[in-house]
């Protein structure tokens, strides 16, 4: 079970780089005490091995995570951004995407991983949604959609 609330939804943020990002995401999640402060670094390094960016329409969307270590209790946060920022093509690693939407997933059993993994990227093939988590400006409304898509 994945804990999705509207602590965990970022709307118009800022970041300069998918680092920064990444570890302002995994901040909010340490401050709900999802996750340790050193799970940052397995997020990281996953993503530097292993890219997470989407080429989705109607814009790109990039999906980080790590390993189950310093996990607490499995949750996603979720950042829409104010202005794209750069993340490596999952399919290509040369390529770089600009990446509008950000979901991270951080879980404590690798179990669970595949099937949350497996319903975001059905939503990610439905551009139409991806248009709906664009416009949406409650953080109430957007935790429900993603708890509906992930937890379906």
């Amino acid at each position: 079970m994945f804990r999705i609330d509207e602590d965990f939804v970022l709307l118009d943020v800022e970041a300069t780089s998918a680092d920064e990002l990444i570890r302002f995401m995994c901040k909010e999640l340490e401050a709900a005490d999802c996750i340790q402060p050193e799970h940052v670094d397995t997020v990281l390094e996953r993503e530097q091995k292993f890219p997470t960016g989407l080429p989705t329409k109607p814009f790109c969307v990039a999906l980080p995570h790590g390993e189950p270590h310093g996990v607490n209790e499995s949750a996603l946060c979720f950042a829409r951004l104010k202005k794209p920022v750069v993340f490596k093509n999952m399919g290509n690693a040369c390529e770089d995407l600009d990446v509008r939407m950000v979901f991270l997933l951080v879980n404590n059993s690798s179990e669970n991983q595949v099937e949350a993994l497996r319903n975001l990227s059905e939503m990610f093939g439905e551009s139409e949604k991806l248009s709906t988590l664009a416009l949406l400006e409650n953080k109430k409304d957007v935790a429900k959609m993603l708890s509906n898509t992930i937890l379906k």
